[in-house]
């Protein structure tokens, strides 16, 4: 499963974010992931998820990522859901670059049964079909 939530800066995705990851945690059988952009969410993500400063790692792309998340998941084989804030951000591209990650989120999402939950800052006209299909509102 895939969710993308996506719009402008100061829409509430960062609460929602935060939300989410600690329904995650209380809910299900596994290790919950939560990769961010830099160092603020680290006195509101719950302790019981995994939380990894992407700054720390020089992820340009999407194949990057993707290799990126591999690693993750070969480390650790109980991971059950993966979210990505500012996913944009992360991968130092645009909206429409976001595109080539969904094959990848897909491919290890059925291979591994995880769930992605994916942030995106900015605006959803700038969006692809392979994101446009996980859109959530």
């Amino acid at each position: 499963m895939i969710k993308v939530l996506i719009g402008p800066k100061g829409t509430g995705k960062s609460k929602t974010l935060i939300s989410w990851v600690a329904e995650a945690v209380e809910n299900e059988h596994g290790n919950v992931v939560c990769i961010v952009k830099d160092d603020r969410y680290n006195l509101s993500i719950s302790r019981e998820a995994r939380l990894i400063n992407a700054s720390e790692f020089e992820i340009n792309g999407a194949g990057e990522l993707y290799g990126f998340l591999c690693g993750l998941i070969s480390m650790n084989y109980d991971v059950t859901h993966i979210f990505i804030d500012s996913l944009t951000s992360i991968m130092k591209g645009s909206v429409a670059d976001a595109d080539a990650v969904v094959p990848y989120l897909e491919k290890l999402s059925q291979q591994f049964n995880i769930k992605f939950t994916v942030m995106i800052s900015g605006d959803e006209a700038d969006a692809k079909d392979n994101v446009k299909k996980y859109i959530v509102k």
